[in-house]
C-alpha cells in the first residue's frame, strides 16, 4: 500500500505542515512584536499622562493660593473702603450746614450791593 505517490503525498503534507508551522511562528513573533510596540507606547503615554496630571495639581494649588489672597486683600480693600466712607460721611451734616450758612451770607451780601445799585446810591 505503500506506494511512491503516497510517499510524495506524505512529503507534501509534511511540507505543508512545516510551512504552517513557520508561518505559525511568524504569525507569533509578528504579535510578540506588535505587543511589545504597545506596551512601549502605552509605558510613554502613562508618562506624558502623569507629568500632565502633575502639572493640572500644581495649576489647582497655585489657584487655590490666588484665590486666598484675593480673598484677604478683597477683605482688606473693603475694610479701608469703609473706614473711608465713614471718615468721609462722618462730618458732611456739619459741612452741609456751614456750606449753607455761607451761602446765604454770600447771596444775601450780593442782594444788598445790587438794591443799592438800583437805587442809584453807588457803594463805594
Amino acid at each position: 500500500m505503500f506506494t511512491p505517490n503516497v510517499a510524495k503525498d506524505f512529503t507534501h503534507l509534511i511540507e505543508d505542515l512545516t510551512e504552517n508551522d513557520k508561518s505559525f511562528a511568524r504569525k507569533i513573533d509578528e504579535a510578540h512584536q506588535s505587543l511589545s510596540e504597545t506596551a512601549r507606547l502605552i509605558e510613554r503615554l502613562e508618562t506624558e499622562l502623569k507629568s500632565k496630571l502633575d502639572k493640572v495639581s500644581k495649576l489647582k494649588e497655585d489657584y487655590a493660593h490666588y484665590s486666598q489672597l484675593a480673598d484677604i486683600e478683597k477683605n482688606k480693600s473693603q475694610a479701608l473702603l469703609n473706614q473711608l466712607e465713614k471718615s468721609l460721611n462722618k462730618g458732611t451734616f456739619t459741612k452741609n450746614f456751614w456750606a449753607f450758612i455761607i451761602n446765604i451770607l454770600a447771596g444775601s451780601l450780593i442782594f444788598t450791593i445790587g438794591l443799592y445799585n438800583a437805587m442809584g446810591k453807588p457803594i463805594a
